[in-house]
């Protein structure tokens, strides 16, 4: 796979499937921004994967919010250059029902 200088984000990419996505990248000599509204996460993750390669830093934002987003990718373009991959890893896991689910959550979805 020919991904050596290319460069890259990983939304929630401070644990879990993120995480060992992100780990994969930088394994293939990417460059990489790790972005997580998990502060303590992001940092942690970002400081253990850079004894795999020094072209990863981290970012905390909410990538629910479409500044957050633009915020992400300027970052990343500041960094390393203009993004060429996306791992759109992030999500919001909830549960409920119909009866029980409050109207910020179903608006979170």
């Amino acid at each position: 796979m020919e991904l050596d200088g290319r460069v890259a984000i990983v939304t929630g990419g401070a644990m879990g499937i993120g995480r060992a996505s992100a780990e994969c990248l930088l394994r293939y000599g990417v460059s990489l921004l790790i972005v997580d509204y998990n502060l303590e996460a992001v940092r942690k993750t970002a400081a253990e994967l850079a004894s795999i390669s020094k072209s990863v830093d981290c970012l905390h934002a909410d990538t629910s919010r479409a500044e957050d987003c633009r915020k992400s990718a300027a970052s990343a373009d500041e960094r390393f250059g203009a993004v060429e991959i996306l791992v759109n890893n992030a999500g919001i896991q909830t549960y409920g029902d119909v009866l029980t689910t409050t109207e910020e959550i179903w608006d979170q979805r």
